[in-house]
């Protein structure tokens, strides 16, 4: 009889491994819940791995620190290099210059790269704390620069120590797609809605920037807890449906839901890292670039279309099962 019971349970444990081996789809995801955070990351780290050594002459990557500006994280080099590994098989600016600068310093950062809305961009009653990035449409198309606000409150949070380069290098990216074509940012804030700008941003700052599943694991607990919208305190699969139904890129922008893409649209993207790696929402930018048909369709079928090229399911058919899924993934 023990050895009946050890057979079988060897066999259910057999069984549990088979299944944890097999790829996440959307027929099987919602019975995947509890491995899309660890298959998600490790699809990151793997493309990491694959990627560090063809990567690190792909981008010319300047880093400027204010004079007056003291630095609580030291390896800011290494997180772009992450990042620039990350994305190293698609498109991606020729330069990329980012500057580190606290309220003292944000006159030097002005002599720096003359854009006073970029400048003031991660600065706000008299302090400097957040972060800006894109793809610049002068003096060329192909400069990347992100500005990256310095408060020395903010030298407790993890996410200023890695994520939030790679976050921000990502959104220059993301432009990237449409080189050499004019005003790339512009075009690029055209078609993607704000739950995968910011999700796939966010999504890939964390993931690529921990360095074990643990650490991503508390990361991301902690910002997908964060963020708040006061409009927007029910997260069912309905209400969180009908923000995937309503986010299109030229609404979003200045809507106080768009934060939500930090959380909703991380865990949209983390679920559609699990399924088709993590590059995959990129090729959403990348199909987009390039089909010169689609503004000439309506941005609900512009989407559609690109995502079915992608993940060989309409958006219209994904969104239900990603609403249900991100549901689920926040309460986990």
């Amino acid at each position: 009889m023990k050895k009946l019971l050890g057979i079988l349970v060897l066999g259910l444990l057999l069984c549990g491994n088979v299944n944890a081996a097999e790829p996440i789809t959307f027929s099987n995801i919602k019975s995947r819940i509890k491995d899309i955070p660890e298959v998600a990351w490790n699809n990151t780290q793997n493309l990491l791995n694959s990627n560090r050594a063809k990567s690190s002459s792909l981008v010319d990557l300047e880093i400027h620190v204010g004079p007056k500006t003291k630095l609580y994280f030291k390896d800011n080099e290494k997180a772009f290099k992450d990042g620039i590994a990350l994305w190293a098989n698609v498109k991606k600016p020729r330069k990329y210059l980012a500057l580190f600068y606290s309220i003292k310093d944000k006159s030097w950062a002005l002599s720096k790269y003359n854009d006073k809305n970029l400048i003031n961009a991660p600065c706000w009653k008299n302090k400097c704390t957040g972060a800006n990035s894109s793809l610049m449409d002068y003096p060329d198309n192909d400069l990347g620069v992100g500005v990256f606000g310095i408060y020395g409150k903010d030298r407790s949070d993890p996410y200023r120590k890695g994520a939030i380069q790679i976050h921000e290098y990502t959104h220059a990216v993301q432009a990237a797609q449409w080189m050499p074509m004019a005003t790339p940012t512009g075009l690029h804030q055209r078609f993607s809605p704000c739950w995968l700008t910011e999700g796939q941003a966010h999504f890939a700052g964390l993931s690529a920037s921990s360095s074990s599943f643990n650490k991503y694991k508390i990361i991301r607990k902690k910002q997908i807890k964060g963020h708040p919208v006061k409009e927007f305190r029910k997260f069912t699969p309905e209400t969180i449906l009908d923000y995937l139904n309503n986010d299109y890129a030229e609404q979003c922008i200045r809507n106080p839901r768009y934060k939500l893409g930090y959380t909703l649209g991380l865990l949209t993207v983390e679920a559609l890292s699990a399924i088709g790696g993590t590059e995959s929402t990129m090729k959403l930018y990348e199909i987009a670039a390039t089909d010169k048909k689609l503004f000439l369709l309506t941005p609900d079928k512009q989407f559609n279309k690109v995502f079915t090229d992608v993940y060989g399911i309409s958006w219209d058919e994904a969104k239900p099962i990603l609403a249900e899924v991100v549901t689920l993934t926040r309460k986990k």
